[in-house]
């Protein structure tokens, strides 16, 4: 197998350490997204919502700065708590479904467990004894 040009070697090693083809770095970024479409969306609407009714007045430029300026900080106030919170499900979900393959599939994970340690450098001896204890 070889690394896509589409995908990183991180990527590559993820689906292919174990034949688990949703194991990808993918659901990393879902914070990231979340976030920047939150703070853009929010600032920018209420910007053109400050400006729009003040176009010359001096005094109504200076309010429609400010209101930018607390709009940006509620956005990324709001959007680090829906990031967040969006990154802890997906964690939370990745959880639950090594839970569920470890009742379904006790032999391929048990193997899943000795390759990720072996990777690691720990020799057979020790592989036993760590597979194991978890």
């Amino acid at each position: 197998m070889k690394v896509s040009e589409l995908e990183s070697p991180l990527e590559f090693r993820l689906k292919n350490w174990h034949g688990e083809d949703w194991h990808t770095s993918k659901g990393r970024i879902i914070r990231d997204i979340v976030y920047a479409v939150d703070t853009g969306l929010i600032t920018t609407i209420a910007f053109l919502a400050g400006v729009s009714v003040s176009l010359v007045i001096t005094q109504d430029i200076l309010l429609a700065g400010i209101a930018h300026i607390a709009s940006g900080t509620i956005a990324i106030f709001f959007g680090a708590y829906i990031s967040t919170k969006a990154q802890k499900e997906f964690f939370h979900n990745q959880i639950e479904r090594e839970k569920k393959e470890i009742e379904e599939l006790p032999e391929k994970e048990t193997e899943e467990i000795r390759d990720i340690f072996r990777d690691f450098g720990f020799e057979e001896d020790d592989l036993e004894v760590v597979v194991k204890r978890i």
